[in-house]
């Protein structure tokens, strides 16, 4: 049985989206599994920790959500005598170095009693620790382990993520435009992870997974979008489903589509065969009804992309290699072409892929971002403004006024010229059976130079919309 989400329901979670409402199928209400009993509480003695089963008793435990308690321990009056060399022996000591020298067969390794503690595993007396922490007699050290998947975040998540799909294994979110995968850049949003990124609210979005195998501990991102690009993105619950889908991109078993505004006009469908970074390069697109005239850029396209292959910025790179970047795109538009404030207009909006755990094909799509048709709509009523002196047609169609003559002198007025073809130096193009493959030459600017090639053409056939 195939899982898919079609024109209707997308827009149905498109919009859910748009209202900060997350469009789920969680795999159940549960999200805490059955605990089996503990054992009874009874006091420690100073040589022999309390085992509690694997998991604590109603009301006691951890104090984490998601953590229970394993083990107390008894601070006896003698302190360990078996230190490594150049340790100060004797009271009060080094929570780390008194949990290694006491309970070997817990903590081997001073580094494993470190790392307890930076886990937040170990309590001194009900309050967790820190490697500076000291124990003295009479007190009692604790440690706490993970027994539920998934993490239990403190706090607020950064931004909200509209949730598509879900189930034990993956998830498919609505990456919010102007949002960060993986963490922020610079000062607003610093490191991996950083104030608002999708790294960090994940964890708030998702249920949990109630999976015994090998659950991660917080869900992760399967791919990435560029920050200023929002829509579709994969992401993992579980090592294997991490892993799956990893070999899904790998193995070009994963279609995504994206929808792009763009300066220029492009006709037709066909592919961008340029190399980029030296490796072979491909991108399908075609052309979403008619262009729109605009004042700025002479002519807006909207265009459906198909990424063939998964360099870095591809669509962007290729696009603008040909003559026609995409709106808002503040790195690949060339100086000559009035730059679009209001973020990039370029959103994932399709996504194809075989679940990682049952293989079936899974389907996603989502409209266009409503600031597409809002933009289209305000360069065609600013172009009929300045071609008629009324701001309106009457007729609503995108080409009115454009070739019509000034109805007081009756002289036609000139625009902008359009190329079905940009016209960009070394930009080459090949055409076969209505399909145009595009390759720009990079010698004219000093790069190596290349040319279409047979295995590119075939690579484009082969994904060809």
């Amino acid at each position: 049985m195939s899982s898919s989400v079609g024109a209707s329901a997308a827009e149905a979670s498109a919009a859910e989206a748009m209202s900060g409402t997350a469009a789920a199928t969680p795999p159940g209400s549960e999200t805490t599994p059955d605990a089996p009993t503990g054992a009874e509480r009874s006091s420690p003695t100073p040589d022999t920790p309390r085992t509690l089963g694997g998991v604590a008793e109603e009301g006691f435990s951890g104090t984490r959500r998601g953590f229970q308690v394993q083990k107390e321990y008894a601070v006896p009056d003698e302190a360990p005598t078996n230190l490594p060399e150049g340790e100060d022996e004797g009271y009060p000591m080094l929570i780390y170095q008194f949990m290694h020298a006491q309970y070997r067969d817990d903590f081997p390794s001073v580094s494993s009693a470190r790392k307890a503690v930076r886990r937040k595993e170990l309590l001194l007396n009900g309050t967790e620790v820190r490697n500076d922490s000291k124990v003295n007699p009479g007190d009692t050290v604790t440690m706490q382990k993970r027994t539920q998947p998934g993490l239990f975040p403190q706090g607020k998540p950064s931004c909200t993520l509209p949730i598509l799909w879900e189930d034990d294994f993956i998830a498919v979110i609505i990456k919010p435009a102007g949002v960060a995968v993986h963490g922020g850049t610079g000062e607003d949003d610093p490191g991996p992870g950083g104030r608002r990124s999708v790294r960090q609210a994940l964890p708030y979005m998702l249920t949990p997974t109630k999976s015994k195998d090998r659950p991660l501990h917080r869900p992760l991102h399967c791919h990435r979008l560029d920050k200023a690009t929002g829509g579709l993105l994969i992401c993992a619950k579980t090592r294997p489903a991490l892993s799956a889908i990893g070999d899904a991109f790998e193995q070009r078993l994963v279609s995504k589509r994206y929808v792009a505004l763009v300066a220029g006009e492009l006709e037709g469908s066909g592919a961008i065969v340029t190399p980029l970074d030296g490796k072979a390069c491909v991108t399908n697109y075609r052309v979403r009804g008619p262009p729109v005239r605009s004042l700025k850029t002479s002519v807006i396209t909207t265009v459906d992309l198909w990424p063939v292959t998964g360099r870095l910025h591809q669509l962007r790179r290729h696009l603008s290699s040909i003559g026609c970047p995409i709106l808002g795109d503040r790195r690949y538009t060339p100086d000559e072409v009035p730059f679009q404030e209001g973020g990039m207009y370029l959103q994932a909006v399709g996504l194809t892929f075989p679940h990682p755990i049952t293989r079936e094909e899974m389907n996603f799509s989502i409209p266009e971002p409503a600031k597409f048709e809002k933009w289209r709509e305000k360069e065609h009523q600013r172009w009929l403004q300045h071609e008629t002196g009324s701001g309106s047609s009457g007729d609503g169609d995108v080409s009115a006024g454009v070739d019509g003559a000034d109805a007081q002198g009756g002289e036609e007025k000139k625009k902008p010229s359009v190329n079905a073809v940009p016209e960009v130096e070394g930009l080459q193009m090949e055409e076969r059976d209505g399909f145009r493959y595009y390759q720009y030459d990079w010698s004219v600017v000093g790069g190596k130079p290349t040319a279409l090639s047979t295995d590119d053409i075939d690579t484009a056939l082969d994904g060809a919309p």
